[in-house]
């Protein structure tokens, strides 16, 4: 269902979205709907969900996606908007020509966190990893490959600031859970 509600608010956002406050409130209410109705979860998915619409209605300019983000009520749908601007930042590894992009470099996934305000450096440095897979090894295929990856991941956040370093490692986790269809036996 993540998925679903990933491209259903960026198809929402790029389709709808204006840069005018009725339209961020319009995003915004959609995803406090399901908030009020006792649905955080889905609520805070449909945040994140925001964030890569920002993200990619703002040419992935993540100051200006980032600043829309800035621009929700809730603290935490602020954190989980982030989150999802970061996240689609990192998707831009399957982009062709990635030379246009101010906050993305391929081979250097703490890149942009170098560069953003410190408000959003632990979503930032979360989603890293992101991009750290998508380049080095999507889906291991062995117990082998796995630990070459995670060992990578690990050298990869051990390489952040030591305040955001749990940050990056609490998103190798997720990532690599996911990486791996969440197979226990292989993690």
């Amino acid at each position: 269902t993540d998925g679903y509600y990933h491209h259903t608010l960026i198809e929402f956002v790029q389709q709808n979205f204006s840069a005018s406050p009725s339209g961020q409130a319009l995003a915004e209410k959609s995803c406090d709907i399901l908030y009020a109705a006792d649905k955080k979860t889905v609520a805070i998915q449909c945040y994140h969900g925001l964030g890569h619409g920002f993200a990619a209605i703002s040419d992935y300019d993540m100051p200006k996606a980032l600043k829309e983000c800035d621009s929700l009520i809730k603290e935490s749908a602020k954190i989980s908007c982030y989150g999802g601007a970061f996240m689609d930042n990192a998707m831009l590894t399957s982009a062709a020509d990635t030379s246009k992009y101010q906050f993305f470099k391929k081979g250097d996934p703490l890149f942009p966190c170098r560069k953003v305000d410190e408000k959003y450096k632990d979503e930032c440095y979360f989603y890293s990893i992101y991009q750290y897979l998508r380049e080095v090894k999507p889906r291991p295929s062995s117990g082998t490959e796995l630990i070459a990856v995670v060992d990578g991941a690990f050298a990869l956040c051990r390489a952040a600031p030591a305040k955001h370093q749990s940050a990056c490692f609490r998103g190798t986790g997720v990532l690599l859970g996911y990486s791996v269809g969440w197979d226990v036996k292989t993690v």
